[in-house]
């Protein structure tokens, strides 16, 4: 309702696979330590049940709970990008993949998409801001129409470790509400987030 009372685009980026936010507990001693990890407690962040799924509950199908969702988003005129489907292994091991691992975890939410809509999702957006040179080239390779797996100020072609690579980033210009939230209460941090778009009206701003 308030994108469409503000006549704002969107982009919704989705994570198909299982529901398996509880397997942050299994390694809780080292969540400070994942790059790109909340600010925010786990509890907070997630809730109490979302947390169960994967530690000590079955893990959901979330392709299942999204397909209605996506289905009325795209009538209203919103597109779609995918995010990794297995957060906690792409956050913590992605760079440490080699090609062939990299295309299956890429692949697992790609292919989910697919199956689920019909089409190719439009963009793709790495969990905790990490990524590797395989799955920058599978960015070309699924003909994506822009990535977002960064921070930064200004969208720009990658280059990496001199290769080219023929797919738009567009970087989140603005901070997390989870980065503010510690630091100060809801309002206060809406407030923030208005001030830096308002100052820099020609500035392209991403929000995460």
């Amino acid at each position: 309702p308030v994108l469409r009372a503000n006549g704002a685009g969107a982009t919704f980026f989705w994570a198909l696979g299982r529901e398996k936010n509880g397997s942050f507990l299994r390694p809780g001693r080292y969540i400070r330590k994942i790059a790109g990890a909340s600010y925010i407690p786990l509890k907070q962040r997630f809730g109490f049940t979302a947390l169960l799924a994967g530690s000590f509950k079955h893990s959901p199908k979330l392709a299942k709970m999204a397909g209605k969702v996506i289905e009325q988003l795209s009538d209203e005129g919103f597109e779609h990008g995918v995010r990794p489907a297995q957060r906690h292994l792409w956050q913590t091991q992605i760079m440490q993949l080699d090609a062939e691992q990299t295309r299956a975890a890429y692949g697992e939410t790609y292919a989910l998409f697919e199956r689920l809509t019909g089409r190719k999702p439009a963009a793709h957006a790495a969990s905790g801001w990490q990524i590797n040179r395989t799955a920058f080239r599978l960015h070309q390779m699924t003909q994506l129409t822009f990535a977002c797996d960064c921070r930064g100020q200004f969208p720009f072609w990658p280059i990496v470790q001199g290769e080219y690579i023929r797919c738009p980033q567009i970087p989140v210009t603005l901070p997390m509400l989870e980065e503010l939230l510690p630091q100060m209460g809801i309002a206060q941090a809406v407030e923030v987030l208005q001030q830096k778009t308002v100052n820099q009206q020609d500035s392209i701003h991403v929000f995460n």
